[in-house]
């Protein structure tokens, strides 16, 4: 089958993406910050050889970096001072770069090429764009724990024919494709997800996604969307850590119970200051001489008992 390029415009109440809708043709899409972060991260077990870094200008591609295990790393005098390699900070098998004072011809297409041995050269493509992404509305919400196995399910509610079907996970200011399905019924997997998921597409109409041991970093949005002949439907799924959803729970929780132990000393406070005062009132009264008792008595018993009227005896 014949490959295209062809960029196809998704579109989903209002949000909006640049995607392919066939084969694979970007990875990854950025949005243009003064500092843009590329990641490319081999998560194989050949050895890496060298490690190349272009922007693609039309049919040409302008060089970023080069990194070779033996001779070094090189990068052309116009990148010296803003390309920045993270494998000097980060595990080898990280090839990622920081490109420094973007501006608006920075916009393009950039790829990582992964040479290794035995296995030969891997390819990623991101695409870095100048519009942010719209807000999106999941059609449900999801939560898990790490490290466990988690499977989203993803159904086609038109009745139309499903023909191709793309599969993406849509962060603040990145978009990371998952996986594309075609007619061979078969997932052609993006760039970071090769060895970290399992997409089944055998019935086009129901697409299964499963994402073992996943972690706090695989939480987001994940957009599904299938392309029929009658039109296209798409379906998004909020995943998030159990953690993350718990907590707030856990903060109203403490405040109140906070709120009540506070209020609980204030109550024994006020009941101790109370009694220690009659204390000290009984105390002062029996130290009294006797005279002084029966003076004060009427008065000390009148003042206990408001609504209570003394009767004067007759003689």
């Amino acid at each position: 089958m014949k490959k295209t390029s062809v960029l196809k415009l998704i579109k989903l109440k209002g949000y909006a993406i640049k995607f392919a809708a066939s084969e694979r043709t970007v990875d990854a899409i950025v949005l243009l910050k003064k500092n843009i972060f590329l990641d490319c991260v081999y998560s194989g077990n050949d050895n890496i050889t060298q490690t190349s870094w272009f922007k693609k200008s039309g049919s040409s591609e302008e060089k970023l970096c080069l990194h070779d295990t033996h001779y070094g790393t090189h990068i052309p005098e116009k990148y010296k001072k803003r390309v920045i390699l993270t494998d000097k900070y980060s595990s080898s098998q990280d090839k990622s770069i920081i490109l420094v004072d973007t501006s608006e011809e920075d916009i393009g297409t950039y790829i990582c090429y992964i040479s290794t041995f035995p296995g030969g050269t891997l390819k990623k493509i991101i695409s870095v764009q100048k519009d942010g992404f719209n807000k999106l509305r999941p059609s449900s919400h999801h939560t898990f724990m790490e490290h466990q196995n988690v499977t989203l399910h993803f159904q086609c509610t038109l009745k139309g024919i499903v023909k191709q079907v793309t599969l993406v996970r849509v962060g603040d200011d990145k978009v990371d494709a998952i996986a594309f399905c075609g007619v061979s019924l078969k997932a052609n997997y993006a760039f970071d997800y090769k060895e970290r998921v399992f997409v089944d597409c055998f019935n086009m109409s129901s697409i299964v996604l499963f994402i073992p041991r996943i972690t706090k970093t695989d939480g987001g949005l994940y957009l599904c969307t299938f392309y029929t002949d009658i039109g296209n439907h798409s379906i998004v799924v909020n995943l998030q850590n159990q953690k993350s959803s718990l907590f707030a729970p856990f903060v109203y929780g403490g405040c109140t119970l906070v709120a009540l132990v506070v209020a609980g000393i204030i109550i024994t406070f006020v009941c101790i200051t109370r009694k220690s005062k009659s204390t000290k009132s009984k105390v002062e009264l029996s130290n009294l001489p006797m005279t002084s008792r029966r003076e004060q008595a009427p008065i000390e018993d009148e003042h206990l008992y408001a609504n209570f009227t003394t009767k004067t005896r007759g003689r």
